[in-house]
């Protein structure tokens, strides 16, 4: 039998530590601990998503590490908004954005 409250503990405990791939491993190593039903109490307890959970078991699976330092593979996560729309960088007066203007007092 899992012990379920066992598990949303040692979660509560840690959760506000652990970047979001030591939580997704860590949810993973719980699961993969509790054995038959371990991945649906897991998240029954700790609120992450069923492939969230799976993902992080078939990493586990994988051995894969990353560098040093990095939380995500290479080349994952958001693009730069530099890269996808260089005129962000432009101070240029046609793309300066006027955000407030200045009051005039009206007799």
């Amino acid at each position: 039998m899992v012990d379920e409250y066992a598990i949303g503990e040692r979660f509560r405990s840690l959760a506000g530590e652990l970047n979001e791939r030591q939580r997704r491993l860590y949810v993973a190593a719980e699961a993969r601990a509790a054995g038959w039903g371990g991945v649906t109490a897991v998240a029954r307890q700790t609120g992450v998503s069923v492939p969230t959970i799976r993902k992080g078991i078939a990493e586990l699976e994988a051995d894969e590490h990353l560098q040093l330092g990095r939380v995500r593979r290479e080349g994952a996560g958001r693009k730069p908004l530099t890269d996808v729309d260089a005129t962000l960088l432009s101070l240029d007066p046609p793309h300066r954005v006027v955000w407030f203007r200045p009051m005039r007092c009206v007799k």
